[in-house]
């Protein structure tokens, strides 16, 4: 076991939420690792598995709570020597300083934003015995990370990288179910997965599912949280569409994409700017 010492400290949480303003978009940045491991790797049957784990939930009779999410996927994968220079910048002044003027360059940290720990096991090689990258939400703030040369838990001998994201926040666990992931991944990798660069597939169970392109929703304009008195809190995104356009129209939607209501049945928003 190695340890590793970290450009991070006590504003680390403050950039990653500037960095990325949903738990969705937080998950993606994992995902689009994979991707360009699979490009890399230059396969033609490059494959990329999501799987969400479930554990349930003291006093709830028959409910349960997001634990794991594991993305896996079989590109170039990495060293234990190009995950120690993967450490030492990743956190470095120049990386959070163009964090905090919109540029994502610090996507590794970007677990902090959905669970406890991050757990990346990788080999480059068939058949080789991988190295497992390790960081902690707790870490971060003190500048601490390790590397496992023989991770007793996630250790494979398959090419490519597996990330264990662990210990899934509680308050952001809601965000991300399969549904949710299934729709957001179509949307964002629609143009990978129509040319067939990579299969993704996602499963909350022991079946996977295909991951499909989905359609064109706009340009996303705004995403936020809000919270709201005694109810809780809400997730807003905001995405523009030409009017003329079949599917551009002002809806409500609710959780797994269930339409509510359109938005101009209501008063308020029957005038400009959202008629127009």
């Amino acid at each position: 076991m190695a340890k590793v010492t970290l450009h991070t400290g006590p504003g680390v949480f403050e950039v990653l939420a500037h960095v990325c303003r949903s738990p969705a978009e937080a998950l993606k940045q994992f995902v689009e690792n994979a991707a360009d491991a699979i490009e890399l790797a230059k396969t033609d049957e490059g494959q990329i598995l999501i799987k969400l784990a479930y554990q349930p939930i003291l006093n709830g009779i028959g409910a349960h709570a997001l634990e794991n999410i594991t993305v896996q996927d079989n590109g170039v994968g990495i060293t234990s020597e190009k995950m120690k220079q993967v450490l030492q910048q990743i956190g470095d002044s120049e990386k959070l300083h163009l964090a905090l003027r919109g540029e994502q360059g610090i996507g590794l940290l970007a677990f902090a934003l959905i669970a406890e720990e991050l757990h990346l096991a990788s080999s480059p090689k068939e058949g080789e015995p991988s190295s497992c990258l390790v960081l902690k939400r707790q870490w971060l703030k003190k500048g601490y990370a390790e590397i496992i040369t023989k991770c007793p838990k996630h250790e494979h001998t398959h090419r490519g990288t597996t990330v264990y994201l662990e210990g899934i926040l509680p308050e952001i666990s809601i965000q991300l179910s399969k549904d949710r992931i299934k729709e957001y991944l179509g949307q964002q990798f629609a143009s990978d997965l129509r040319t067939n660069m990579y299969a993704m597939s996602i499963s909350d169970n022991h079946t996977f599912e295909p991951i499909h392109p989905q359609r064109f929703r706009g340009v996303k304009v705004m995403s936020t949280n809000l919270h709201v008195p005694k109810a809780g809190s809400a997730y807003i995104e905001l995405y523009v569409l030409p009017w003329d356009m079949v599917d551009a129209s002002i809806n409500l939607y609710g959780r797994g994409g269930t339409r509510i209501c359109s938005l101009k049945d209501l008063q308020d928003f029957n005038v400009l700017p959202w008629i127009d």
